[in-house]
């Protein structure tokens, strides 16, 4: 209501009554041309919804049948370019018959992922409200987002990613956890892939003990492990019974911190392997032993990385008779002997990560040649340092190997510093070691080398701040080799010397640049290929 003023002089109280009635007027004004934008704002809407209908209906995908695009949206969310669990809601919030085609392909819902971030809560305390109701607030969301994904899934198989979850989010997410944990038991049965990394020993425990406990016919992959930074007490062991019916078509797990004495009790589980990655550590004979057994009751195993920490010397080697790669990291209290540990028959190739550490390599290579390996025609050794480049060990040790295949630590790691330590260098310097050059591996054929960027996929612009660090590190400078700008000089000598090499794997950017005159030289001499590690 306005507010009436008592205006002594007549005009003035005329000009009021007047100001009063024009300012009425100019409201109901402009009500009338709010409600004409809003009008036109709804006449837009749908003119500009027809006009979007009319050019998708146009548009060249349109014309695409509907099974065509399934197969596409399929095809897409193997691309690397997008998670999974993003790709499905992104094509589905597209078009109205994208949503549709969409909401049955199966296979585009088909991942859960579950990660409850970086959040710690207290163990044993009670947590606040604001962080209990925040809890509550995440698990609630992600049982709706796995709920929705497992029902568009329909019953096609299901891979399942949980992560970062520990023992806080266990003691205090009460029936929210308990709906999370149900819904993934009810659909354990089409899991295809099952991964639980980065948790704490007993959240995996738990999770384990929840969702493993019933049959997973069409289970083919599983990776378990345990973050160590979140826990002292690394490997676990669940105490119920793991997977209890068997998985016929299980034939890769990748374990870490897992205990030896859970694999032994659990065999049917993993009898079928075909490749196996295994962190554990030995800290007895009776470890020992069993791992012994496991890995000889994987008569399908063809693929096996070893991450071993043995707290015990003297133990006899690990046998394996099926197996064609094996790479080997032995962390030992005790003096080395990584390549005596093991013993396989059929190997083919034979990885070895060689530490930074101050006794060489790290790795006792006396012994009779070839042992352990009869058939072994690879040797791959993986962040090499130029300063501890010592071939001649290795040669004496395999001089049976058809290819050599090096990855460098050092920046700058090139193929010149190998052919220099298979003594190319020396044969320039004095030419009377040829003699004893042309002992060793009478039968390479092939020499792949990468340094630490092809290896790593880092931008070679970051290879000065990589030696920056090595040296305020302490760490030696890496020692200077021929460079292999005298690439096809030192291929010469080494075949002059009677290493049959006919083949150079170098990476694709050390290829490009490389010197005209020396690669056309190099190229009459052997093959150059792109570097890989197959």
């Amino acid at each position: 209501m306005p507010y009436h003023m008592n205006y002594k002089d007549p005009s003035r109280r005329h000009r009021h009554h007047f100001l009063v009635k024009r300012l009425e007027e100019l409201e109901t004004a402009r009500r009338e041309l709010l409600l004409q934008l809003e009008e036109l704002d709804a006449q837009k809407n749908a003119i500009q919804l027809e006009f979007n209908e009319l050019q998708n209906v146009d548009a060249p995908i349109s014309s695409l049948p509907d099974e065509v695009l399934g197969m596409i949206f399929e095809t897409g969310v193997l691309l690397d370019d997008l998670p999974k669990s993003q790709f499905a809601t992104l094509v589905s919030h597209v078009t109205h018959s994208w949503r549709s085609i969409a909401l049955t392909t199966p296979r585009l819902w088909n991942t859960i992922f579950w990660d409850l971030g970086r959040q710690f809560l207290p163990e044993d305390a009670e947590i606040e409200e604001p962080l209990r109701v925040a809890l509550s607030q995440n698990l609630q969301k992600a049982a709706e987002i796995a709920s929705a994904f497992l029902s568009r899934s329909s019953s096609a198989p299901i891979d399942i990613y949980i992560r970062q979850l520990r023992l806080g989010e266990l003691k205090h997410g009460g029936a929210d956890l308990a709906r999370m944990f149900e819904l993934i038991h009810t659909h354990f049965d089409r899991c295809r892939y099952l991964c639980i990394q980065d948790a704490n020993r007993w959240a995996v425990e738990k999770t384990a003990e929840k969702i493993c406990c019933r049959p997973a016919p069409l289970l083919r992959s599983i990776d378990l492990g345990v973050n160590i930074i979140w826990d002292s007490e690394v490997e676990f062991v669940p105490s119920t019974s793991f997977l209890p019916s068997g998985t016929p078509r299980l034939n890769t797990a990748h374990l870490d911190w897992i205990k030896v004495s859970f694999i032994h009790r659990n065999l049917h589980a993993f009898r079928y392997l075909q490749s196996l990655r295994l962190v554990c550590i030995i800290d007895n004979e009776n470890d020992h032993a069993l791992l012994a057994k496991a890995l000889n009751s994987m008569r399908a195993l063809d693929y096996l990385e070893l991450d071993l920490t043995e707290e015990v010397p003297d133990l006899p080697a690990l046998t394996q008779s099926t197996i064609r790669f094996l790479c080997l990291r032995i962390n030992q209290n005790h003096h080395g002997r990584a390549t005596q540990c093991f013993q396989a028959v059929s190997l083919k190739t034979l990885a070895i990560e060689c530490e930074l550490s101050e006794s060489e390599m790290g790795f006792d290579l006396d012994g009779s040649s070839q042992a352990g390996f009869p058939l072994l025609q690879h040797l791959v050794l993986i962040d090499v340092t130029i300063n501890r480049l010592e071939l001649g060990a290795f040669a004496s040790r395999f001089p049976q190997i058809r290819r050599l295949t090096c990855q460098g630590y050092d920046p700058g790691f090139e193929m010149g510093h190998v052919l220099d330590a298979m003594g190319a260098g020396a044969i320039e310097r004095n030419p009377a070691s040829a003699a004893e050059v042309s002992l060793h591996w009478k039968k390479l054929h092939t020499i792949a080398v990468s340094g630490p960027n092809a290896a790593l996929g880092v931008p070679e612009s970051q290879s000065a701040s990589q030696l920056n660090a090595l040296q305020a590190a302490s760490i030696p400078a890496p020692r200077l080799g021929v460079p292999d700008s005298q690439l096809n000089h030192l291929v010469a000598t080494l075949q002059a010397a009677g290493i049959p090499i006919r083949r150079l794997m170098l990476p694709p950017a050390f290829i490009t640049p490389a010197d005209g005159e020396m690669m056309t030289g190099l190229r009459k001499l052997v093959e150059v290929e792109d570097f890989s590690l197959d």
